[in-house]
């Protein structure tokens, strides 16, 4: 195996290791707030009294849910593409165009966690709290963002390497 490829390998290894623990975590989130609704809606029906900021513990955990689970569904090639014009393109203009397309989600992610984490940290440093029953920290909530889009800029690299070394099997260049 050639020093390239052994490369490659490896950061698709410990890329994959990465977005499958913020798999789980968005998994973890997702049960908790399954949990959190269900006591909170027999709470309220059996013993006429609601989990007070039930509602909003639940808005903390959403942004994990969904920005944790977004580098999981691109390594799964499950994000909406429309692929019209790169069906129809030769093999070689594919890969230019997945290079493309992965070199852009880089700079867009990267920018985007670059500024989220400018959001989350002006949020912790004023102990931000949401208006609520409860005093629930909005930093909490606002951290999945970065973290989120710094798991999506890792699997962006890995595939932006796996493409550019040609390590990638040529079936997931035709499914992409």
């Amino acid at each position: 195996m050639s020093v390239r490829r052994e490369s490659a390998s490896r950061v698709q290894v410990w890329s994959e290791r990465i977005v499958h623990v913020s798999a789980i975590v968005s998994a973890i989130g997702l049960l908790i707030l399954t949990l959190l609704v269900v006591v909170d809606v027999a709470s309220r029906n059996v013993f006429d009294k609601p989990i007070d900021g039930a509602v909003e513990a639940t808005e903390l955990l959403m942004p994990y849910i969904v920005f944790l689970s977004l580098a999981f569904a691109l390594n799964r090639g499950e994000h909406v593409r429309v692929t019209i014009l790169v069906d129809r393109m030769p093999s070689r203009f594919k890969t230019i165009s997945l290079v493309a397309s992965y070199a852009l989600g880089l700079v867009f992610f990267g920018l985007s966690g670059y500024y989220a984490w400018g959001f989350f940290w002006k949020s912790f440093i004023s102990r931000e709290i949401m208006m609520a029953i409860v005093e629930l920290p909005w930093w909490v909530g606002k951290f999945a963002f970065p973290i989120g889009f710094f798991v999506m800029v890792i699997a962006l690299a890995a595939l932006l390497i796996q493409t550019c070394l040609g390590t990638r099997q040529e079936a997931q260049l035709r499914e992409e």
